[in-house]
């Protein structure tokens, strides 16, 4: 029976704070961050979606359903939303925690990103994103509301219209 040679120890480079407990290179940190970003971008797509497909439900199926049909509809939409919603957060979270462990946040990165991005974009920014993830599901239920109480009268568009 050969003896199988030793491989020597892989250096692991620490990066930020207790970087080095993680036992891991700067590769694997940062395609870490990098799964992270993806993964949100991805939920982003899903929401979306699930968005504008309960919307289209709404618009086909609003005014022939019950007082609690619709209630279930909404109670089912909004849930399944906020734990999207939800998700993506923990997304964004674990991102940050893996660009810590980078090194990549700290007062120089901080700097660097307030004297290139101006405050009013920052601002419109964070609003834009609160109303996509929080306005919008409300939104699609006020519509989903105003269809079922007010149905379409283009009758083109409704399924007995092309019998």
């Amino acid at each position: 029976m050969s003896a199988t040679p030793e491989v020597p120890p892989v250096e692991i480079i620490p990066l930020g704070p207790d970087g080095e407990k993680l036992g891991m290179t700067r590769y694997e940190i940062l395609q870490m961050a990098e799964t992270y970003n993806a993964y949100f971008g991805d939920a982003m797509e899903i929401f979306l979606t699930i968005l504008f497909g309960y919307i289209i439900a709404m618009y086909l199926a609003a005014p022939k359903l019950s007082r609690i049909q619709y209630a279930i509809a909404n109670t089912v939409f909004l849930v399944v939303t906020a734990n999207h919603v939800l998700f993506m957060y923990r997304a964004v979270v674990h991102n940050g925690q893996w660009e810590i462990f980078d090194g990549t946040y700290g007062p120089e990165v901080s700097s660097f990103y307030y004297e290139n991005f101006p405050l009013w974009l920052s601002a419109v920014n964070f609003y834009l994103q609160f109303f996509i993830l929080i306005g919008l599901p409300l939104l699609a239920v006020w519509f989903g509301w105003r269809i079922r109480k007010n149905p379409p009268q283009d009758k083109l568009n409704l399924p007995e219209a092309i019998k």
